[in-house]
C-alpha cells in the first residue's frame, strides 16, 4: 500500500462528538477528502465521508491506526463500497503540517469513545 501525502488537516472536539477532516493527494493542487466523525457516547461506529453525504457510511472501517506521522485505514466491504474506494489507505503527514498535532490529540480522544473501538493511536 503506497503512502499518500496529507495536504491539509482540520479537527475539533464538539459537545457530543469529535471530527477530523483530511485532504490528501499525490499532487499539491488536486486533493481528495476524507472526513471522520465519532460520537462521544455509544453510536454506530465511526462516520466517514468523502465528497459529501452521498459518499459516506457508518462503521465502514475494520481498523484505523495512527502512528507517528501516518494514518492507516483498513476498510471493510461496506466502507469500500460506500466510500468508492478500491483499496485501503495509508496517509502520511509531512513535517510541520499545520493542524497535524491537534488532529492526533483529537484522534487520541476519539480512540477512547465507545463508538471508535477500531481506532488505535500508537
Amino acid at each position: 500500500m503506497a503512502a499518500i501525502q496529507i495536504r491539509r488537516v482540520r479537527s475539533a472536539v464538539e459537545d457530543s462528538f469529535a471530527w477530523v477532516s483530511l485532504w490528501y493527494g499525490p499532487e499539491a493542487r488536486k486533493f481528495d477528502a476524507l472526513h471522520l466523525a465519532c460520537e462521544k457516547t455509544a453510536g454506530d461506529g465511526i462516520y466517514m465521508e468523502r465528497y459529501g453525504q452521498a459518499v459516506a457510511c457508518y462503521d465502514g472501517v475494520k481498523r484505523v491506526l495512527v502512528k507517528g506521522d501516518r494514518l492507516e485505514f483498513q476498510f471493510n466491504a461496506r466502507g469500500k463500497k460506500a466510500l468508492r474506494l478500491s483499496t485501503n489507505l495509508r496517509l502520511v503527514a509531512p513535517k510541520h503540517l499545520v493542524g497535524w498535532k491537534k488532529a492526533c490529540r483529537v484522534l487520541q480522544e476519539m480512540a477512547g469513545y465507545p463508538s471508535a473501538s477500531v481506532l488505535t493511536v500508537a
